[in-house]
């Protein structure tokens, strides 16, 4: 028998509350590097979800261009989700850099920043 895993983005996959936000930016982990900052936060409750928040500014670009980004990191998150630990706030904050990268090399660069800090 084979075990599906699900690979869809619901409602609770995703931060909403500024106080999440919040403590995300008071007691997280920087990764980051010149194309893409993340924000890792390891919750300490029984909810095993993995929630994802994304930040960018109107100096990235157009809303055409942000969207596209925004879509193209979700997209990662939830085909990657299921290799990531337990219990995980990701916060991804864009740059001017991030909406130059097609979505192999966005991928590269915020799975390898997760390695690094050992959440991968």
């Amino acid at each position: 028998m084979q075990i599906r895993k699900n690979f869809t983005l619901s409602y609770f996959e995703r931060l909403h509350k500024k106080s999440d936000f919040n403590k995300c930016f008071d007691r997280g982990q920087l990764l980051e590097n010149d194309k893409i900052k993340i924000i890792v936060y390891k919750r300490n409750d029984n909810n095993n979800v993995k929630r994802l928040g994304l930040i960018t500014s109107r100096k990235i670009g157009t809303a055409v261009t942000r969207n596209k980004s925004k879509r193209l990191i979700r997209e990662i998150f939830r085909l990657n989700k299921h290799l990531l630990k337990e219990q995980l706030d990701l916060i991804i904050i864009l740059r001017k850099q991030t909406i130059l990268l097609d979505y192999n090399h966005l991928r590269y660069n915020l799975l390898n920043l997760l390695k690094k800090g050992g959440y991968y």
